[in-house]
């Protein structure tokens, strides 16, 4: 049993002043293991920034010389003159659909007969060597 626990049943009023101190202190205790905690938590989230913080300057140094190399590649387009300025046509820009299916069937048809001509003339000579 804890001397806090004893004076609690004791109830003299000398017994009271001594009750609330120990109140008084134990509360404070707790407060304070609190605020060791809350600085104990503090000092895990400065250690984290400090990190990011170096992280964060390795990602400058990466981004300045990105930087330094898009300028240079900047002062080199800077040089190019354009001659004519682009042409932009008016209409859209399409296969040509009749165009291609007249082509095709054209083609179609001369190899078709082709064919034909042409087994027909090697037949022809076979026979006439036979």
């Amino acid at each position: 049993m804890s001397r806090h626990e004893k004076l609690i049943k004791n109830k003299s009023s000398e017994d009271a002043s001594a009750i609330l101190l120990t109140n008084y202190l134990q509360n404070n205790a707790d407060y304070l293991s609190q605020i060791y905690g809350q600085i104990s938590e503090l000092s895990i989230k400065r250690i984290n920034f400090n990190m990011e913080l170096k992280n964060l300057d390795s990602e400058i140094i990466n981004y300045q010389t990105l930087i330094d190399q898009l300028n240079a590649k900047k002062e080199f387009i800077s040089n190019l003159i354009v001659i004519s300025p682009p042409k932009i046509s008016r209409s859209p820009i399409s296969p040509n659909k009749k165009q291609i299916m007249i082509i095709s069937i054209a083609i179609g048809l001369i190899l078709g007969a082709s064919a034909a001509f042409s087994k027909e003339y090697l037949s022809n000579n076979f026979r006439k060597a036979n």
